[in-house]
């Protein structure tokens, strides 16, 4: 029920982001991408934010490349089906008391997959909203809230089914893990 199977497009690329590379933003592999490709991003620091992802795609991290949003807003919002994001670190989204801005926000999409990802000083870690079959493993999420009111929720499943959220840490945001209007969902540890 919770097993992410990307459908097959055929033979996918691999697309490689780095700093000197002809490919050197986030947002630009997406764009050049093609459904099912394979996104590896070197390890730097990437000043991005609002980095939209509109297709069925696999992205991968080396030793934890930074994606620093500068305090400027989102950092990635997923909108496709059968995404993966693994091994990348999310930082710096910034404090917003009129939109619920995150490090990683899954919209409306199904079959997704965050495993070993890093989420530093974001107002919302990861936010799901109507998302569904999708899993979310093994990701560290570490706020800078001083108070409450100063914080969103670690990982947030909103309007959600289907969600497995497991072997997760989570510190200093306004509560770890939060589900509201969640149905066939699970949190577990082993």
């Amino acid at each position: 029920m919770f097993l992410l199977f990307l459908p097959v497009f055929g033979f996918s690329n691999r697309i490689t982001v780095c700093l000197t590379c002809p490919i050197s933003t986030i947002q630009q592999a997406i764009d050049t991408a093609k459904e099912g490709d394979e996104i590896f991003i070197k390890k730097g620091i990437y000043k991005e934010y609002d980095i939209v992802i509109d297709k069925s795609l696999s992205i991968i991290g080396e030793n934890y490349p930074i994606i620093d949003g500068e305090s400027k807003g989102e950092i990635i919002t997923i909108i496709a089906n059968y995404v993966s994001i693994t091994g990348i670190q999310v930082q710096n989204v910034g404090t917003s008391y009129i939109k619920d801005q995150a490090g990683i926000r899954v919209k409306k999409s199904k079959h997704f997959k965050l495993q070993s990802n890093r989420l530093r000083n974001t107002f919302f870690g990861i936010y799901l909203e109507h998302a569904r079959d999708g899993e979310v493993i093994n990701n560290e999420v570490i706020g800078e809230a001083i108070a409450e009111m100063s914080s969103g929720n670690g990982i947030h499943a909103w309007y959600c089914k289907n969600i497995k959220i497991e072997d997760n840490w989570v510190t200093n945001h306004r509560d770890g893990i939060y589900f509201e209007f969640v149905d066939k969902s699970c949190n577990s540890r082993h």
